[in-house]
Parts: C-alpha cells; sequence; structure tokens
C-alpha cells in the first residue's frame, strides 16, 4: 500500500449552453502596479511603450488585421489555453467600424467581460507578442471616439482558474439568477492547484 498526498483548490465555473459572443475579448491590460478594486474605471487599452504602435489588442489567430480583430470581439472565438502563455498582438489602433461596432455593443449592453491580463512584452510591430499570466472582468464603459485607443472598463473581479476553454463562457452565476447570460446555464465544479 502507497500513501499519497495531493493538494487541490475546489472551483466553480458556469458552462452555458448558449456561449454569450465574445465572453472572452481580445484585448490585453498591463496591470504591473495595479491593484484592480471593484467598481474602479480603468483604461483598458493604451499605447504601451513596451510594444510602440501596439495598443494591447490581441490576435487569437495570429492574423493581425482589422476585420479578424473584429470578429473575434463580436464572437467567441479563443482557442483554449493555459496561463501564463505567449499570445500573439495585434498592432494598431483597428479603428474599423466592425470594431467600434462590437465594442459600442458591448458598452451599450453592459455586459460583464473577460479580459486577459500581461506582464511583458516581447517583439515589435506586426511580430509583438503577450505575455498572458491571469483574466479580469470587466464592463465596458466607453473609448475615445477619435479612435478605439482609450477603452475604458469598470472592474468586477479577477478570474481565479489558470485555464481558459476555448469560447470562454464566464463565472458561475447566482442562485435564482434573472441575468441573461445566465439563462440554459449549468455549474462545472472541479479541481486545480
Amino acid at each position: 500500500m502507497w500513501d499519497i498526498d495531493a493538494e487541490a483548490v475546489a472551483l466553480t465555473a458556469r458552462i452555458v449552453k448558449l456561449v454569450p459572443p465574445g465572453q472572452l475579448l481580445p484585448i490585453g491590460i498591463d496591470p504591473p502596479n495595479v491593484d484592480f478594486q471593484p467598481a474602479g474605471i480603468y483604461n483598458l487599452t493604451q499605447e504601451g511603450h513596451d510594444a510602440p504602435g501596439n495598443f494591447s489588442f490581441l490576435s487569437w489567430d495570429g492574423d493581425n488585421s482589422a476585420p479578424s480583430l473584429a470578429y473575434s470581439l463580436c464572437n467567441p472565438d479563443n482557442e483554449a489555453f493555459t496561463l501564463p502563455v505567449w499570445m500573439d498582438g495585434d498592432p494598431g489602433k483597428s479603428n474599423s467600424k466592425g470594431v467600434r461596432a462590437c465594442i459600442d455593443k458591448w458598452i451599450a449592453d453592459g455586459t460583464t467581460m473577460l479580459i486577459p491580463l500581461w506582464d511583458k512584452v516581447r517583439g515589435t510591430g506586426n511580430n509583438v507578442e503577450y505575455h498572458l499570466t491571469g483574466i479580469a472582468a470587466f464592463v465596458l464603459t466607453g473609448y475615445d471616439q477619435q479612435a478605439v485607443d482609450n477603452l475604458t472598463g469598470r472592474f468586477v473581479e479577477y478570474y481565479q482558474l489558470p485555464t481558459i476553454p476555448g469560447s470562454y463562457g464566464g463565472p458561475p452565476c447566482p442562485k435564482d439568477s434573472n441575468l441573461p447570460e445566465c439563462e440554459g446555464a449549468a455549474v462545472f465544479m472541479g479541481l486545480t492547484r
């Protein structure tokens, strides 16, 4: 007989039968000296000093075109990944009608969105990559109307799991919730280290 010992943390997450589109947005936040406070409003995109010309937009598929970014902002098309991970950047302001329309929709809906957190950058221009270390939940609140380069959001909470499923659906729903994103939701319970 062998004695086996392991440490784990029990976690829950919402598994949505109909995933709300764009729940995990391809926007990266650099919070090295920021301790996000609930209900605080923060600048989510700004020109990175580590990646000139990039406003912390990410590319799930390596394509750094405005149509690809607009699609990823409107649709849950991220591949599954485990943190930490290096992710391609999407250089430029990407100030297209499609990008603006998707962001306008999320601002109008007031939906809680998941936004990746990064701590390091490597490469420049079209070859920039962000080192993703976490995920935070935000509600988008606005942006500079001249260009989508100063997007702001209200902080809700940190996402605690190290893995992000493809087309992720969101955090657990409160019991008896009337939130639209909780309709048809099931709950996942599992262990992680």
